[in-house]
């Protein structure tokens, strides 16, 4: 019987759904402010070049105006969505690639329970060997935005680079 997703596997989707949201919404409001602009110049040279065109209703202008806006909030906001889930598909891969080769490694098979169990072990321990670091920072006297700076504020992001950290956790000091 299969498992249902985990809380933490819940919450990941919630948030993936809100981000997603954000950025189709901003996505949108960028595509139908600029095609409302074009819309807008459009109307505006057809109105001074066309004799015909200048004859017709305020109403007809319009109505071809926002038809550009609402093809760019259309098109602008997809355009944004697809984007977004590309970079998380690749990084789903990714991940499910490293938990493959982890789980072969240990001779378990990569079902997606294993799978779920070693991305939420995973996460635990780069949370266990984020707090390492910061509390190694924190010892060498580094304020709470300096350590946000250094370790990227949700990951070891440059800590890594730099040699603050091992890449399993253990503080190493400052170089130089």
């Amino acid at each position: 019987m299969p498992s249902s997703a985990s809380l933490a596997e819940k919450e990941r989707r919630e948030a993936h759904q809100q981000r997603a949201y954000e950025i189709q919404l901003a996505g949108g409001m960028q595509g139908a402010a600029r095609w409302t602009v074009y819309g807008a110049i459009a109307c505006t040279l057809g109105h001074y070049a066309w004799p015909g065109f200048r004859r017709q209703t305020l109403g007809l202008k319009a109505f071809l105006t926002t038809s550009a806006t609402i093809f760019g909030l259309v098109v602008g906001a997809d355009n944004h969505l697809l984007q977004y889930e590309h970079g998380l598909r690749e990084a789903e891969n990714e991940i499910r690639r490293q938990a493959r080769a982890s789980l072969a490694l240990e001779g378990r098979i990569a079902t997606e329970s294993e799978i779920r169990g070693w991305r939420e072990g995973n996460e635990r321990r780069k949370m266990e060997e984020k707090s390492v670091v910061e509390e190694k920072l924190r010892k060498e006297g580094l304020t709470k935005g300096e350590i946000e700076a250094v370790t990227g504020g949700d990951g070891l992001g440059p800590a890594l680079d730099v040699g603050l950290v091992a890449s399993d956790g253990r503080g190493l000091g400052r170089r130089g």
